[in-house]
Order: C-alpha cells, then sequence, then structure tokens
C-alpha cells in the first residue's frame, strides 16, 4: 500500500519534471532544424536508435530491479525477526550464524543494487553518445553555411544543443523511473 501511495506522491511532480524537459527538448530541435534544415537528416537517425535503445533498455531494467526488490525483502525481514528474537539467538550463541545470513543477503541485494546502476549507466553513456553525435553534426553543418549564418544565431544554436545532452538525459530518466518502479 505505501507504494501507491509513493507513487501518488511523486507521480504528478515526476510528470510535471518529463513534460517540462521533452518541451525543452523539442523546443531545442525545432531551433536546430529552423536554424540548419539539414541536421533534420541526422536526427531522423538518432530517434531510431534512442528508439532501439529503449527496447532494450526498459525491460532489462524492469527485470533488474524486480530482482532488487526481491533481494531486499530478506533483508528488511531477517532484520525484524532478529530484533524480536534477540534474547533466544543470544541464549543460543546463534549471533555469529545469524550475522553470516545477513552479510549473504546484503551481498546479494548489492549485488542487483550495482547491476540496476549498471544498467542506468549503461542507457546513459549510450544517450550522451548520441546527443554528441547531434552536437557534432550540429558543429560541422554550420562551417559552409558560415557566410550566411551570423556567428550569435550559430553560438545560440550550440549554446543550446550542448545543454541538451543534460535535459535528454535527465527527461528519459525521469520518464522510466516511475516505468521501473511500476
Amino acid at each position: 500500500m505505501q507504494d501507491i501511495g509513493t507513487m501518488d506522491d511523486t507521480l504528478p511532480y515526476t510528470a510535471y519534471d518529463t513534460l517540462q524537459a521533452s518541451f525543452m527538448i523539442v523546443g531545442i530541435l525545432i531551433m536546430v532544424v529552423i536554424i540548419l534544415p539539414w541536421v533534420l537528416l541526422a536526427i531522423a537517425p538518432l530517434v531510431v536508435m534512442f528508439v532501439l535503445l529503449r527496447r532494450y533498455f526498459l525491460p532489462a531494467s524492469r527485470d533488474i530491479k524486480r530482482l532488487e526488490g526481491i533481494a531486499r525483502s530478506p533483508i528488511y525481514s531477517n532484520f525484524s525477526s532478529v530484533l524480536q528474537g534477540l534474547s533466544i539467538i543470544r541464549s543460543f550463541g546463534a549471533g555469529e550464524q545469524k550475522l553470516k545470513d545477513f552479510y549473504a543477503q546484503l551481498n546479494m541485494h548489492s549485488r542487483m543494487w550495482f547491476c540496476f546502476l549498471a544498467t542506468q549507466r549503461w542507457l546513459g553513456f549510450r544517450l550522451d553518445f548520441l546527443c554528441c553525435v547531434l552536437i557534432t553534426v550540429a558543429g560541422y553543418a554550420c562551417i559552409p553555411l558560415r557566410d550566411t549564418l551570423g556567428s550569435g544565431i550559430v553560438g545560440l544554436m550550440l549554446s543550446y544543443v550542448l545543454q541538451l545532452q543534460g535535459v535528454f538525459q535527465w527527461a528519459v530518466r525521469q520518464r522510466y523511473a516511475r516505468a521501473i518502479a511500476v
């Protein structure tokens, strides 16, 4: 029940953040396409690559998060049972065995948590790479048009495209944070 309450509390904020970042991304891409229409040829394959990354990442991340939750549950139940039976554990001298059990459960949870963080880093690296490709294409597309484009417009476009890297990754993480948690 607490998970539903947490989702009810955080979902509006997550939706707002996702929409805000999505509008920023769309606005930046529209500005780039208006200034350099040929960049649209590079954006289309990048969108396809993003969709393929999404198809690969989301099921794996959801399964790893589920396994992390499964590995977390025994830690809490073991802790509460040890607290309730502490006098019995001490009287039979089973403290060392309970400690070994706890370390084994904690180790399993740490493995799953590391896998979850590794999948997040995996996605982050690839999203950063896609954004770097867009930055490179936009930068090199300005070179042949250096006589027709003003330096102010090029500087504005490049500064917004550079911001795209952080905003894009943040928007994707916000978007999939709730999908993975469900």
